[in-house]
């Protein structure tokens, strides 16, 4: 190609309208992956949530069955350690859902450990908090609200330590 050379554009009709408009449908896919990339984690959310709590840590695990009401699903799992590096306790923190009542505390942290450790590595029970044991796990449900009816919602919850019985996780 030497410099008196022109480019020129197909001459055929139908090369135009291929291209614009499978750069039009490319960026519809484009769209559409990126919409479903979005919203994949929240659907996956259970599934990914009830595998993490399922994997055994050596840490003790319970789970409410049912969360009180005003509360979302929980935003946050993890395991703490003690100084040897070795799993001691589950923690989960469960947010209440945005339309709640005003007597439902903002944030509930619930840890887990084992009851007969008395090294207690949730901490004491404080002020505040609830401590309840349910098979042989002693579980420390913090409060940031310490109104009546939030501790009743939270004392009478029951707890599981099998993953499969929790269905909020679905």
């Amino acid at each position: 190609m030497n410099a008196s050379t022109r480019l020129e554009p197909p001459k055929s009709r139908a090369v135009r309208p291929t291209l614009t408009g499978g750069i039009g449908w490319l960026g519809l896919l484009l769209g559409v992956l990126l919409i479903a990339a979005g919203v994949a984690p929240w659907w996956l959310f259970g599934d990914s949530a009830r595998t993490q709590l399922g994997v055994d840590r050596g840490a003790p695990v319970a789970i409410p069955v049912d969360l009180p009401v005003g509360y979302d699903i929980a935003d946050s799992f993890g395991y703490g350690t003690n100084a040897k590096g070795r799993p001691d306790k589950s923690l989960i923190s469960v947010e209440a859902a945005e339309d709640a009542a005003a007597d439902t505390s903002r944030q509930v942290h619930i840890c887990v450990d084992d009851a007969a450790n008395n090294d207690h590595p949730c901490g004491p029970g404080i002020a505040g908090n609830l401590v309840r044991v349910v098979d042989g796990r002693r579980i420390v449900i913090s409060l940031p609200d310490d109104s009546t009816a939030t501790r009743a919602d939270w004392q009478s919850v029951q707890f599981t330590t099998h993953v499969d019985d929790v269905a909020w996780l679905d």
